[in-house]
Order: structure tokens, then C-alpha cells, then sequence
């Protein structure tokens, strides 16, 4: 029979190993998700990117993953959260997403763009994509008006010179 500590040892290899497999399960889906959403939008893989998030906005408690040309974190109820930005001429249209695998053995994700979760099932993401052009589209046509009239605006958009320096 293994010692105590044989079996803490293992314990924590199995820990380490389950924790592994969902952040990758999470990455791939990420990175499928960019290139199935130029599919979507009909327009070149390299007019989507990853983009990274503000110190401030990632809480100083979450697991961070860098990678050198994209970041993500993880909140405390296990979503994992992206940042992609569309190039549209001059300007970069920049959303933020959430994935969370909820059942270790199912092969369903949820996908939360702003409050709305989207389940994506065995890689079949046109209800997602669907949602997300609705939510790009209403932001782009009612933000600039909630702006002026004062009311609330959506979170979870925002447009940028795609070079801001210049």
C-alpha cells in the first residue's frame, strides 16, 4: 500500500492533470471559434484577432494565461475569458467572450457574450454566431444614440482606430 504521501502526490498529479485538460479543451475551442467566425462573417482569418485585456480588468485573484499574441483568465465559477477585435477598414471592433465547459463529459460548451449564454455542441457554433452578429449590429446601430440621449449603453463592444498611434 502506497504511503500517505504516495497518495497526496498522486492526488495532486490527477488535480494538475484535469485542470490542464479544461483550459486546453477552453484554448482549442477559443481558437476554433476565430476561425469558424471569419467563415461566418465571409472575410480573411487575419482581419480577426486576439486582443489582450487592461491590468484592471482582470481581478487580481483569477489565473492568468499569456501567450505572445493573446491573454485570457479564468473567473471563479470556471468561465474562461477572451478578447477578439474585427478589423472593418480603419477601425477595430473589439468583443469580449466568455467559454465554460459545465460537465467534464459532455462535449457541450456554454459561450456567454455579454448575459446571454449560447450552448455550443460539438463544435456547431451558428446559434453563437448568429447571437453575436445580433449583439454587434444592435450595439453598432443604438451605442452613439444612448450616448447622446444619456442612457445606458451595452457593455462588452467597443470600436477603436485600429492604429491608434497614427
Amino acid at each position: 500500500m502506497a504511503s500517505r504521501f504516495a497518495q497526496l502526490q498522486g492526488a495532486v498529479e490527477r488535480y494538475s492533470q484535469l485542470w490542464l485538460a479544461y483550459q486546453e479543451e477552453c484554448l482549442r475551442l477559443g481558437a476554433n471559434l476565430r476561425t469558424e467566425l471569419a467563415s461566418f462573417l465571409e472575410c480573411p482569418s487575419e482581419n480577426i484577432s486576439w486582443l489582450g485585456f487592461a491590468e484592471n480588468e482582470v481581478p487580481a485573484a483569477s489565473a492568468v494565461k499569456y501567450d505572445p499574441d493573446w491573454q485570457i483568465w479564468l473567473d471563479d465559477v470556471a468561465f474562461w475569458h477572451f478578447r477578439f477585435g474585427i478589423e472593418l477598414g480603419d477601425k477595430l471592433l473589439q468583443f469580449n467572450f466568455s467559454v465554460k465547459r459545465p460537465e467534464i463529459s459532455d462535449r457541450m460548451f456554454l459561450v456567454k457574450l455579454r448575459d446571454k449564454e449560447v450552448e455550443v455542441r460539438n463544435g456547431d457554433f451558428s446559434k453563437l454566431f448568429e447571437e453575436l452578429y445580433h449583439q454587434m449590429t444592435e450595439f453598432l446601430v443604438t451605442d452613439f444614440e444612448n450616448f447622446i440621449h444619456r442612457r445606458t449603453r451595452q457593455r462588452g463592444f467597443k470600436v477603436t482606430d485600429k492604429n491608434p498611434s497614427s
